[in-house]
């Protein structure tokens, strides 16, 4: 499973700095210095900055788009992707249908993609 490391470098500067935010709209880990340029700059300035401490994958990942909910259990939102099944899926279908399956966090999956240069 892909987790956030307990020292992530910056990803917007080449200075090798420690990231104490996350910048939601970005996708971007982002050191104290670059959060201040993201806040100035009038095309990033109104971006949902998380700090170090809120970076759990639910509220990096907590946006303003409504969530999907699973076909079988309607009240759960799909947000683990089942890397087994190449699939979205719920919690309970984890638990329940895929598990012994290799599975992450939505925004895990998602942020490893981008990173690595997979995602469009």
């Amino acid at each position: 499973m892909f987790y956030l490391p307990y020292f992530q470098v910056c990803m917007s500067c080449d200075d090798n700095t420690e990231a104490t935010g996350f910048c939601v709209e970005c996708v971007e880990f982002l050191c104290v210095t670059c959060i201040e340029a993201h806040q100035r700059v009038k095309f990033t300035r109104d971006h949902t900055i998380r700090q170090k401490e809120e970076m759990s994958p639910e509220a990096v990942g907590a946006s303003t788009q409504k969530p999907v909910f699973c076909d079988i259990h309607k009240q759960e939102p799909l947000k683990l992707f089942c890397e087994t099944c190449d699939r979205l899926t719920c919690r309970d279908c984890q638990l329940l249908k895929h598990k012994d399956h290799k599975y992450d966090h939505i925004y895990l999956f998602t942020l490893y993609l981008f990173r690595s240069g997979a995602a469009v």
